[in-house]
Order: C-alpha cells, then structure tokens, then sequence
C-alpha cells in the first residue's frame, strides 16, 4: 500500500443492509476522485449504488470544499462485505489518469441488521496515518445520539482539535482536547 492509497476497510450490502459514504476535498484546489468497490479476496465487487445501479467504480471532480455521497440499496439477497478503495487523481474516469497526493476525507456509515429485528450502524473514517485530518458527518436527526470516542495510542501528548462545520462548510464552533499518552477522550 502506498501511501496515497486511502481505504474504508468496511462496506456491507445485501439482505436489507446499506452503506452510506460521504466524501469531502481538504485542498484549495479542484480534485479528481476514484472510488473502488472490492470484495475481501481484493476481486472487484460490483454494488448497487441508489441512482446509479450497478457499479464495482465510481468517478468524480470535486471542488475545493465541496463533498459528494453515494447510497448503497442493500437490494441484493445475501449480506456481502467488502471494503472501499478511494484514489485521488488528475483525470477522473481517464484510462490515463494518473494518481496523485491530493488530501480528501471520508466517512462510510452502514447500517446492518445482524438479528431480524435489531439493526446496527457501524461508523468507518478514511484518514491515511500520515493524514491529521478528517471529516466525520453527524446527523442527530430522529432522537439519533452521536458518540465520538479519540485515543492517543502513542507514549507522546497531543490534542484534538474539534472543528464543527454546516453543511455549507461554514465553521460554527471548535474545541480542543488535550490527550495524555496512551489516554482516551
């Protein structure tokens, strides 16, 4: 893996089981986007994205600032997991797009029912190791909660720092969290 590689290690579809993936351009400049869909072996999966069908890639330019989503239908029988592959290049869609370095965040929110009648929401962030930023979208509609949960796992102190944005990328608060080595917040 290289280190413009990015990944969301978990995506579930099938068998009423969605996935929702939101993806945001942390630079100033306009970004090519290319997304992988890929069964656990690293085979190609082709899932049935909501108003796109069926698709194993997905492609898009993203302005500075701007995000995009996609909704996974959970249409198909059996529940499949798989994980994303996220690329940054310079021509989206191109045979000949070449990958860059450019900075994006995501987040991939799949919702499962492991038991008939109870289901799960699982939260995965993309954010390289020598990434310190992320966007994590909330939605405490419909008496939703949201937990945050940071942990510093290395033998050096650092803190977060919390910028919360609108949805038109409008700073509305901040905060910072010091974290002692090895402590949690």
């Amino acid at each position: 893996v290289s280190t413009f590689d990015k990944t969301i290690p978990l995506l579930f579809d099938g068998n009423r089981a969605t996935t929702s993936c939101t993806f945001v351009n942390l630079e100033r400049r306009s970004v090519g986007l290319e997304v992988y869909f890929s069964l656990g072996s690293g085979e190609l999966w082709s899932v049935d994205v909501v108003d796109v069908g069926p698709s194993a890639n997905l492609f898009t330019s993203l302005a500075p600032g701007e995000s995009v989503g996609f909704v996974t239908s959970g249409n198909a029988e059996q529940l499949t997991e798989g994980y994303i592959a996220v690329f940054t290049v310079d021509r989206p869609g191109s045979q000949n797009a070449q990958e860059t370095r450019d900075r994006i965040g995501g987040t991939c929110t799949s919702s499962v029912y492991f038991r008939p009648e109870r289901r799960s929401e699982l939260v995965t962030s993309m954010s390289p190791s020598y990434e310190p930023t992320f966007v994590l979208p909330i939605d405490n509609r419909n008496e939703y909660e949201t937990g945050i949960k940071f942990i510093n796992n290395s033998n050096e102190a650092t803190q977060v720092n919390l910028i919360y944005k609108d949805v038109k990328g409008r700073t509305v608060a901040s905060q910072t969290h010091p974290l002692g080595k090895f402590q949690a917040v």
